[in-house]
């Protein structure tokens, strides 16, 4: 195996991480590697950090941009990609020394589309297990397109949903990019990318370190991006619905995103997001108006109704069961 990997890393205000990031990414097993590093207008100190790291090895490239956010950021990077494969790695969380080797030889083995590992998410309160070496990867499914989409509505795979437990194919890539301006970016880049796919490879091994502190994106309260949750998710649905390789899929998925936006109405209104839940709720009323004959049970059609004609009931039902 000697493919190259391009590896976009988005850099803002992480001077205090960034280190320990681009190392566990230099220490790979797998050493052909093309690391970008795109500062997006850092202010802490970090774009001048990413240029020294640059000195300490050959494979890392430096962009800096003026701040456009993670998604712009990301796709500066893959307009420098020139690897046959693409990561994207957020600065502020750790990889498996053998992340790249492992993920690329199911890919090249297996003749995937796309590859997923499981990850840990970890705090800076927390240490972290020992790292220990991976001599072979184990499978745990092979899926095809539609059994992938399928998590997007399985709460207990979440990841299924983020771009950074995952090698993509650039191959696959040319014609898609991150919707900037918005947060919640990567549930529309991997339906995007999904539609692409043919086979899909979970592995069993746990080679990603997800960082989790209070001020990063995912942890500055989800009040600031519920209704771009709500963009992301109508985004999915109406690509879904417009391509007929996933219209085994779509009615279902339809049912699910409409009942997600009916929570995310009862979140707002519960912790008094009055700015969002005006939008919300009129997401909710298109989605409903367009999907509700989509639900078979009774169960679901009676929520979805009880969500668009007598919300203060269905709220009452629901409060208890919403955190944030």
């Amino acid at each position: 195996m000697d493919s190259l990997i391009s590896v976009i890393i988005p850099v803002y205000n992480v001077a205090h991480y960034l280190i320990s990031c681009v190392e566990s990414v230099t220490a790979s097993s797998y050493r052909n590697l093309q690391i970008l590093l795109i500062d997006d207008g850092s202010t802490d100190g970090s774009g001048p950090l990413c240029d020294r790291l640059a000195l300490t090895d050959s494979r890392i490239t430096v962009r800096h941009t003026d701040n456009g956010g993670i998604s712009h950021a990301r796709n500066v990077g893959l307009s420098l990609a020139t690897g046959d494969y693409i990561s994207f790695i957020d600065s502020d969380d750790l990889i498996h020394p053998d992340f790249y080797r492992l993920m690329l030889s199911a890919m090249i083995h297996e003749s995937a589309d796309l590859v997923i590992c499981h990850e840990q998410i970890f705090s800076d309160s927390r240490v972290l297990p020992s790292m220990e070496a991976c001599h072979t990867y184990h499978l745990q499914s092979i899926e095809s397109r539609d059994g992938f989409f399928l998590h997007f509505m399985d709460p207990f795979t979440g990841p299924a949903t983020w771009v950074w437990n995952k090698l993509y194919r650039r191959s696959l890539l040319s014609d898609i990019h991150f919707q900037e301006g918005k947060k919640m970016e990567d549930i529309s880049f991997l339906t995007d990318y999904a539609l692409q796919c043919q086979k899909v490879v979970w592995l069993e091994e746990t080679l990603n370190y997800y960082r989790q502190r209070k001020d990063s994106t995912m942890g500055e309260g989800f009040s600031n991006i519920s209704c771009d949750y709500a963009d992301a998710l109508l985004y999915s649905l109406d690509r879904i619905q417009a391509s007929s390789e996933a219209s085994d899929f779509s009615a279902a998925y339809a049912v699910y995103v409409t009942n997600k936006l009916a929570l995310l109405c009862v979140k707002s209104r519960k912790y008094h997001w009055q700015n969002s839940f005006s939008y919300l709720a009129q997401k909710y009323r298109d989605s409903y108006k367009r999907y509700h004959q989509n639900a078979v049970t009774l169960s679901a059609r009676s929520k979805l109704f009880l969500a668009r004609y007598c919300f203060p009931l269905y709220y009452m039902l629901q409060k208890n069961r919403i955190r944030i």
